[in-house]
């Protein structure tokens, strides 16, 4: 509270000498008929001081309720309209002191809230939105498996439509819960000691069967890494990374990926050949529910790469992509320990 400390005294001393001064001006005038020994013990004198006292009170009054208490009262004022869920205020900054920082704290706060706010609505409309497409799909063709209007093969391929839609909307909930509870959790596990090479192994491993089936090679370029981190997230990590390469990639391509230490941070990238993301929409593809092309919905919910980001940022690390000449390459660097 210096600056504020500052001012308060610099307004008491401005009080002190005004109030010392008018008073004193006023007894000269007044008792210039009057011995100089006669002053102290006469009434002039006596109303003197209590004028002297009165002014200082008042003139002090009003710095302190210019200084603090007006600008402390609307803070107040907003603060109670914020919690009744009005956030659409704005403070006017005034000076340059303590007050005047939280002010505009408190200004920055409300347009978080409101961003907040806005974002929690969109959340509800895209979230009921991707929960109505998979529902309205296994309902039609729930309808069409009567074996009165459908044969057996048409019903087993809406079996198999069914079945798709079902996973999706288990992959959505299971991706849901896992950003709610990381929004949750300030406190993030990183003492897990593991082989994070042999880890991402094993996912490549699981993958298998997905990257065959549209015939693409592997380029492999990994070191050998022990990692002190939380092993649970960062498996998820290069899942969801890989499954978007894969998924995005075109038929008989080539899928790079390095693993390195490089200045103590740990620096996975990710290169995929395919469909490259337009300029005009990569600053939105970490965006919840965000998907590129209206086409690619039909395998993207547009939440891997939102809470992907996430996890990244949880750890401590950062994620960045690159998207030209039919490239798209995305870079991981997490701290080693």
């Amino acid at each position: 509270m210096r600056k504020l400390t500052l001012k308060i005294m610099l307004s008491l001393f401005i009080v002190l000498m005004i109030g010392s001064f008018i008073p004193r001006l006023w007894i000269q005038i007044l008792s210039r008929e009057l011995p100089n020994k006669e002053v102290i013990g006469s009434n002039i004198f006596a109303y003197g001081m209590i004028f002297t006292a009165f002014i200082t009170l008042m003139l002090f009054t009003t710095a302190i309720n210019y200084l603090i208490v007006k600008r402390v009262h609307s803070l107040s004022v907003a603060a109670k309209k914020i919690a009744k869920g009005n956030y659409d205020i704005h403070l006017t900054v005034e000076g340059h002191d303590e007050i005047s920082e939280l002010t505009s704290s408190f200004n920055k706060m409300s347009e978080e809230l409101k961003a907040n706010e806005y974002l929690s609505k969109e959340f509800a409309r895209n979230f009921s939105h991707e929960l109505k497409t998979p529902l309205s799909i296994i309902k039609g063709y729930a309808e069409l498996m009567d074996p009165s209007i459908s044969d057996e093969q048409e019903i087993e391929e809406y079996r198999s439509i069914i079945i798709r839609e079902t996973e999706r909307l288990s992959t959505l909930s299971k991706t849901m819960l896992q950003m709610s509870i990381l929004d949750s959790t300030t406190i993030v596990n990183k003492e897990d000691a593991y082989n994070v090479t042999e880890q991402l192994r094993e996912v490549l491993q699981f993958m298998q069967l997905e990257y065959e089936e549209k015939q693409m090679q592997l380029n492999l370029d990994v070191e050998e890494i022990m990692l002190k981190n939380n092993q649970e997230l960062t498996h998820q990590i290069w899942v969801n990374l890989l499954s978007n390469a894969v998924r995005f990639a075109d038929p008989n391509t080539t899928i790079s990926l390095s693993l390195k230490k490089i200045n103590q941070e740990l620096v996975f990238k990710l290169t995929n050949e395919g469909e490259t993301i337009p300029i005009d929409k990569q600053d939105k593809i970490f965006q919840l529910f965000y998907v590129v092309e209206e086409s690619r919905t039909e395998h993207s919910s547009g939440v891997g790469l939102s809470l992907t980001k996430k996890i990244v940022e949880k750890l401590d690390g950062t994620i960045t992509f690159e998207s030209t000449n039919k490239e798209t390459t995305f870079t991981v660097k997490l701290p080693m320990t």
